[in-house]
C-alpha cells in the first residue's frame, strides 16, 4: 500500500522531469556565469543570471502544477474504484464482498454474551415486476427496498445487497434479549410490504426473511448465512415472511442434497423405470389404458416412488430430463399393446409450460414410432391453480403439430383438451 506522501506513477514523470530540467538549467547557468567571466563583461552576467533563474522558476512552477494536478486525478480516481469495490452501485448498500468482511470484523468484536443475528431477505414477485415493467423500474425498487431497510435497521448493524433481489442485515445482539432480532425481523417485514408508487405505477414486494443467530464461540459468517437461507427458503414454500432457522433444517437440506445427487447419477444410469397402471372403464369393466409410474430403483435395493424424488427433481432442474427418459421407455413399451389402449403419462406444470416441451415429445413420438392420439398428458389440476383453464389454454396452440391429447384430472372431474379441433368437452 503505497503511503500519504508517496507520488503516484502517473505524477512521478512530470517530477522527474523537473528534476532533470532544473539540472539542465543549472548547468547552463554555470557556463553562461563562466563564459561571461572570462569575457569580463560583470553587467551582461548579471542580466544572464536573472533571465536564467526567472526562466528556470517560471519552468519549475508549471511542471510542479502539472505533476500536482495529475496527482490529484489519481487520488480521485483510486477513490471512486474504492467505492464501486465497496459499496452496489444501485443502491449504495455494501456489496457482498464487503458484507462478509464487515460481518467478520463484527464477529471479532463481539462481547461475552453478545452474539450475530442475522436477516437474509428475499422479494417475492421481484422477476415479474422486473420483467414487466423493464430493468429501470427494477432499479428503482431495488433503491426503494434499500432505503426501507436502513430506515429501520438499528445504528450497529450492516445492511447489503448480497445479489439480485437478496438483501442482508447483520447485527450485535446480548443473546439474553433474542426477541429484539424477532421484533426487528418484523419490523423489517411490514416495512417492505408498504405499497409503492415508481413511475406512477403502484407497485409492492412480499419479503421472505431467514432469520438465524449464531453464539461467538463458534460464529462463522458462511455457516450462519446458510443458515438463513435454509430459514428463508422454508417461508417461501410455508408462504411466510419470517421464519427462524431450526437445526431440523439442516438434516432436510443434506438429505435433500443426497437425493439430488443420487437424481444426477441414477438418470445417468437409467436407474428411473416406467410402471403402469391400468386404467378401468367403471361401466364395461373394460381395460381403456394404463397410466406411467415412474419408480426409482434405487442401489440401495429399494424401490423408491416419486413422492420422495419428483419435488426435488422440479426444483433441481431435472424434471425435462427425467420424464423424457421414462415416456421414451413407456413408448417403447406400449407400442404393441393393443391399439384402442392409451397410455397416460403424468406431467408437471413445469414441463406444460416449458415452450420447447412440445417439440421434445413430438420427437419422442417420432423416435418410438408412436401414434400420438394414444397419448394422453395429463396435468392435475390443483397444481396449476389458480389459474388451470388458463394455465390449459396457453398450452393448447403449442401441441397442434404434435397432436397428443391433454387432459386436466380433479377428484371429481377429467377435462380433456383435443389436440386437432383445440376444444374442450368434459367427460
Amino acid at each position: 500500500m503505497q503511503g500519504k506522501c508517496d507520488i503516484p506513477g502517473s505524477a512521478r514523470i512530470p517530477v522527474a522531469i523537473l528534476g532533470f530540467s532544473s539540472l539542465i538549467l543549472a548547468a547552463s547557468v554555470w557556463q553562461g556565469l563562466d563564459d561571461f567571466t572570462r569575457a569580463g563583461d560583470v553587467h551582461a552576467i548579471a542580466e544572464t543570471a536573472i533571465s536564467l533563474n526567472i526562466a528556470l522558476m517560471l519552468f519549475a512552477w508549471s511542471q510542479y502544477r502539472e505533476a500536482l494536478r495529475a496527482w490529484r486525478a489519481v487520488g480521485e480516481a483510486s477513490a471512486e474504484a474504492l467505492v464501486l469495490e465497496t459499496l452496489d452501485p444501485h443502491t449504495g448498500l455494501l456489496n457482498r464482498a464487503s458484507f462478509f468482511d464487515r460481518a467478520e470484523r463484527l464477529i471479532g468484536e463481539l462481547r461475552p454474551g453478545q452474539s450475530l443475528g442475522l436477516l437474509l431477505i428475499d422479494l417475492k414477485r421481484f422477476g415479474s415486476i422486473n420483467d414487466a415493467h423493464g430493468h429501470k423500474f427494477g432499479d428503482e425498487l431495488l433503491r426503494r427496498v434499500s432505503e426501507s431497510v436502513l430506515e429501520v435497521a438499528p445504528q450497529a448493524a450492516i445492511c447489503a445487497r448480497l445479489g439480485g433481489d437478496e438483501f442482508a442485515l447483520a447485527l450485535p445482539f446480548d443473546e439474553d434479549e433474542t426477541g429484539s432480532l424477532g421484533t426487528l425481523a418484523a419490523r423489517v417485514a411490514e416495512r417492505l410490504q408498504k405499497p409503492l408508487e415508481i413511475a406512477g405505477v403502484a407497485t409492492g414486494v412480499r419479503p421472505a426473511i431467514g432469520v438465524a443467530s449464531l453464539e461467538a464461540a463458534r460464529a462463522n459468517i458462511s455457516t450462519l448465512l446458510g443458515q438463513a437461507d435454509l430459514a428463508m427458503n422454508a417461508g417461501k414454500k410455508d408462504q411466510r415472511c419470517v421464519t427462524w432457522f431450526h437445526p431440523a433444517m439442516d438434516q432436510v437440506a443434506r438429505a435433500r442434497s443426497e437425493t439430488e445427487s443420487g437424481l444426477r447419477a441414477g438418470i445417468a444410469k437409467s436407474e428411473f423405470v416406467p410402471f403402469y397402471q391400468p386404467q378401468i372403464e367403471f361401466a364395461t369393466g373394460r381395460i381403456v389404458g394404463f397410466e406411467m409410474l415412474a419408480r426409482w430403483k434405487h442401489p440401495s435395493g429399494r424401490l423408491i416412488g416419486p413422492d420422495l424424488f419428483i419435488p426435488v427433481a422440479e426444483e433441481a432442474g431435472l424434471i425435462s430430463e427425467l420424464s423424457e427418459a421414462l415416456i421414451r421407455q413407456a413408448l417403447v413399451d406400449a407400442r404393441d399393446w393393443d391399439p384402442a389402449v392409451m397410455l397416460s403419462v403424468n406431467i408437471s406444470p413445469v414441463q406444460l409450460r416449458d415452450t420447447s416441451f412440445s417439440a421434445r415429445i413430438a420427437d419422442l413420438l417420432d423416435e418410438g414410432r408412436f401414434p400420438a392420439n394414444r397419448l394422453d398428458l395429463e396435468i392435475t389440476r390443483a397444481l396449476v391453480s389458480p389459474s388451470p383453464w388458463t394455465t390449459l389454454a396457453q398450452a393448447i396452440p403449442r401441441w397442434r403439430t404434435c397432436a397428443p391429447c391433454l387432459s386436466m384430472a380433479s377428484r371429481s372431474t377429467a377435462v380433456s383438451a383435443s389436440r386437432s379441433t383445440g376444444t374442450r368437452r368434459v367427460e
